[in-house]
């Protein structure tokens, strides 16, 4: 995994969750590599779980989820990240991609984290399309297609890929995945 983009930035000077010290803004790029290189299902939840209560917490959208964003895309496009590790780091974009800004983001004016955000995503949309295609993990696929449903790309793309990934064998996690998963299928 590079480091250059998670070790470029000023990650202390972002606006993380309320409560926490600057030593966890500065340590997110940290998590963004346990996450993405994680090779057990609780080394990927214990990394993605940490990064929820920073960058967003309970739909709350704060600045460090930009930079966030930014890093997790820039690293699956550049490789050496593990299935187990991007389905989760997917699960998060959603989770941000769907929030709102925190209100001390918005008495800041900063009412605009989230479309940032949503702006990332539809500028690695063709990585994203290539990964629902191309991956055997059905989180993975999911995550894929629901971030570039959320972030509103191209939704007949979107909904062709879905059906295409419901055709071919994936990977199942969990039953509570795939449960997710068609649903998804079911409401595009």
């Amino acid at each position: 995994m590079s480091s250059s983009a998670g070790n470029s930035r000023q990650w202390e000077s972002l606006r993380i969750a309320p409560g926490l010290s600057v030593d966890a803004s500065r340590s997110i790029p940290d998590h963004v590599h346990d996450l993405l290189t994680a090779t057990s299902l609780d080394a990927s939840e214990k990394a993605s779980g940490y990064l929820r209560g920073v960058v967003v917490r309970q739909g709350s959208v704060y600045e460090a989820a930009e930079a966030f964003v930014e890093l997790c895309l820039a690293e699956m496009e550049h490789g050496g990240i593990t299935d187990c590790g991007m389905g989760d780091a997917l699960d998060i974009i959603v989770e941000i991609v769907e929030g709102d800004p925190d209100p001390s983001e918005t008495s800041l004016g900063n009412d605009a984290v989230v479309l940032n955000c949503v702006d990332a995503v539809r500028r690695h949309a063709p990585f994203l399309f290539e990964v629902a295609q191309t991956s055997r993990d059905e989180l993975v696929v999911f995550g894929a297609l629901e971030l570039l449903n959320a972030a509103g790309v191209n939704s007949e793309a979107v909904h062709r890929l879905a059906g295409e990934a419901a055709a071919r064998p994936l990977l199942r996690r969990s039953e509570w995945i795939h449960r997710s998963f068609l649903s998804m299928l079911a409401s595009l």
